[in-house]
């Protein structure tokens, strides 16, 4: 992309050197004319730069948000799932509980079942002597 050397200056440079005014008037003016381009290019990398840094910050930024948003619905999934195994666990207990009550209740009856029986046999058994 290097310009050639031996390219003509463009028109509005041109105007500026005036050969009959003098040699060094010329060097001023084609050294004011290089500094110009100096700055202006100096100015042109640094918007470049800036605009390049605002556009790794928002990819920075954006890739932030969402990973945060990634992880938030990871934990949200995490915690529903761990709700509905909470909830099927108490389900669950719940039902076991009541089996059990259920078996306790069940053997007491038939233990007061099988004592009316085994006292009504031995009352049973005492009239009849």
């Amino acid at each position: 992309m290097e310009e050639s050397l031996s390219k003509p200056l463009d028109d509005a440079a041109l105007t500026d050197v005036d050969v009959q005014k003098g040699v060094i008037r010329s060097w001023i003016s084609l050294g004011l004319g290089t500094a110009e381009n100096t700055v202006a290019t100096g100015f042109g990398l640094l918007n470049d730069v800036r605009y390049e840094a605002v556009a790794a910050t928002d990819a920075t930024i954006d890739y932030v948000e969402r990973l945060s948003k990634g992880v938030f619905g990871l934990g949200r999934k995490a915690r529903n799932r761990v709700d509905h195994l909470a909830v099927d666990s108490f389900k669950r207990g719940e039902l076991a509980v009541n089996v059990l009550l259920q078996a306790i209740h069940r053997t007491g009856n038939s233990a007061t079942e099988l004592a009316a029986e085994t006292a009504g046999a031995a009352v049973g058994e005492r009239s009849a002597a």
